[in-house]
């Protein structure tokens, strides 16, 4: 996700300035202390008033992040998925080879993407090869 806000944190007693980085699974803090918090740890949240508060299996940490703190309780509950990330559009025709996992092929299908398994037709916007080795595509 690559978003970063400069603020305070709060946790365990503690305060600090620095900058907290929203990433794809995680929300990295720097500053005089660190702190990394995995999306999977996150047991609840809320964002109310400028603030982004989320209970962990470490206890409570409170991010102010002003205006940003909503946006980012959304990206946190509604994560996109590889599929939005690649860019595939809904109804891009896409060519699949090899096997891939079904959580993918299931988003593929779910946003009308046209999916064709090994076959290349015209005009397919996307060709996605899977192998379950690094040797499984070699000759």
């Amino acid at each position: 996700m690559g978003q970063e806000v400069v603020c305070t944190a709060r946790w365990g007693g503690k305060s600090a300035r620095g900058k907290a980085l929203l990433e794809t699974a995680e929300i990295l803090f720097r500053g005089e202390e660190r702190l990394k918090i995995s999306f999977s740890s996150i047991r609840g949240m809320q964002a109310k008033d400028g603030e982004l508060r989320l209970k962990t299996d470490e206890g409570l940490v409170v991010f102010d992040l002003g205006e940003r703190a909503e946006k980012w309780r959304q990206k946190i509950a509604n994560p996109k998925s590889v599929v939005e990330k690649l860019g595939v559009k809904p109804g891009d025709p896409v060519a699949i080879f090899g096997k891939m996992d079904g959580e993918f092929l299931k988003k593929l299908k779910a946003q009308k993407s046209a999916v064709v398994s090994g076959n290349i037709v015209d005009g397919a916007a996307w060709i996605f090869f899977g192998a379950e080795t690094r040797r499984g595509w070699e000759k």
